[in-house]
């Protein structure tokens, strides 16, 4: 179960005295990254959900109890989705967006699963994200084109 999940990783992160970690969760895995965020904000300091499956293809929550959650996590997310996924890319992602503050939802491009179609994209975006928390999205050069 993803709270059970969630509680055994907050116990091991206490034990080690481990805070402010990022967080990574692939799949039906983003719902255990749920609980322990919204749970337990002083452990997470970021979120990366790629292609989370928390919400349904219509953008209906899986799990009920995950609907409050949500709304609780204050770490900066986020939710990492490719295209050409079929169902997943119809309804679910944008409720990421609404539902969780400080999520950033992005996209690989001919990707259904962007880590195993696409890994170094993925990555690319994954690494910038941790690095640079909200700044990933502002570009780090002078894009001005000099005569």
């Amino acid at each position: 179960a993803p709270a059970a999940k969630a509680q055994h990783l907050a116990v091991a992160l206490e034990a080690m005295a481990l805070t402010g970690c990022s967080v990574i969760a692939a799949g039906p895995d983003a719902q255990a990254l749920v609980h322990l965020a919204a749970g337990a904000p002083d452990m997470c300091s970021s979120n990366v959900m790629i292609a989370p499956a928390v919400f349904d293809e219509t953008g209906v929550l899986l799990d009920p109890a995950l609907a409050e959650k949500l709304e609780k996590i204050t770490s900066h997310t986020l939710a990492l989705f490719g295209t050409d996924s079929g169902g997943a890319a119809v309804g679910g992602p944008s409720n990421y967006r609404q539902k969780i503050p400080n999520c950033h939802l992005m996209y690989v491009f001919d990707a259904p699963d962007p880590l195993r179609d696409r890994p170094q994209a993925a990555a690319s975006v994954i690494a910038d994200f941790l690095r640079r928390g909200d700044g990933f999205l502002v570009n780090e050069k002078d894009g001005r084109i000099h005569a």
